[in-house]
């Protein structure tokens, strides 16, 4: 090397050490992509984790292209029923199934494989119905003011879905992965009335779920205003003789979805943004979390 590249070098490893003693950047290499290219990225990132069956790396991924400012692809939907169905979670999986094909029509990739999807989970789904149908009628069976709706819901489902959940989060019991899945799906989606997500900061109203004591569902609501200031309100309930199955539903005029609240049914217990097989998948895990403590 010349006198003139050595002493080159030497400034510019100083310029360096200069700038990370005083917290500049020293390289522009950390631009990020433009969504639709952070898209491909996951969606090559998702088929790596596909082939090695790491379905918890899926999910992550897929949680992170729905937080992306850019249209998710058709594939999304197939991928997002390929993580349900690992869950054993058959009526998610086929709510995808049907909107993959919806999408991406006889032109997708996976249109004769997600006709064969559908089908399959359809036949799981009346197989867990019929059977729920059956233990309903049981003489032995113990009185529960409930029973109607867990035999609409598929209790043997309840119990398929739970097993996939300890397994996705490796997690050795129910109450356990049911909180990090719910907790998992409210950090990705937030809601932000005006419907632009900054990555680089939080802004709206996010929530978090935990429990106290032995009967008590914590869910926290933290909002975020423009000016860095946070709002943080608790709700605590009592999970003792109430109906476990709350529900969800949504106000696309108003791109909203929500959570009604347990025990005040017309109160709307958390907003979401309009995405309703996110609304649902959120009820459906409260509500096996409000059964779990219920014991």
């Amino acid at each position: 090397m010349s006198m003139s590249g050595a002493r080159v070098k030497q400034d510019w490893v100083k310029a360096v050490v200069l700038g990370l003693s005083l917290g500049l950047p020293v390289s522009s290499a950390a631009e990020d992509l433009a969504p639709e290219f952070e898209m491909e990225r996951l969606g090559l990132l998702m088929e790596e984790q596909l082939a090695a069956d790491d379905f918890s790396g899926v999910r992550g991924t897929l949680d992170a292209m729905q937080a992306l400012e850019a249209e998710l692809p058709a594939d999304y939907q197939y991928y997002r029923a390929l993580v349900a169905f690992e869950a054993r979670d058959n009526v998610t999986a086929r709510d995808h199934l049907v909107r993959y094909v919806n999408q991406a029509g006889r032109e997708g990739k996976y249109y004769e494989q997600a006709l064969k999807f559908i089908s399959s989970a359809e036949k799981e789904i009346r197989s867990a119905t019929a059977e729920a149908k059956v233990s309903a009628v049981q003489p032995d069976a113990q009185p529960n003011p409930f029973q109607t709706r867990e035999s609409v819901l598929q209790a043997d489902e309840r119990r398929a879905y739970l097993e996939g959940l300890r397994s996705l989060y490796l997690r050795q019991n129910d109450r356990e992965a049911l909180l990090d899945h719910l907790n998992a799906l409210l950090t990705a989606n937030p809601y932000v009335p005006g419907r632009i997500v900054d990555l680089n900061r939080r802004l709206g109203v996010y929530y978090r779920v935990s429990v106290s004591g032995r009967d008590t569902l914590v869910l926290q609501r933290s909002e975020y205003a423009e000016n860095g200031q946070v709002d943080i309100q608790m709700d605590r309930t009592s999970v003792f003789g109430i109906n476990p199955y709350v529900e969800s539903d949504c106000d696309f005029p108003r791109r909203q979805c929500w959570v009604s609240h347990p025990v005040r049914a017309s109160e709307h217990w958390l907003v979401l943004m309009d995405r309703p097989e996110v609304a649902r998948e959120i009820a459906q895990a409260l509500s096996y979390l409000i059964l779990e403590l219920q014991g």
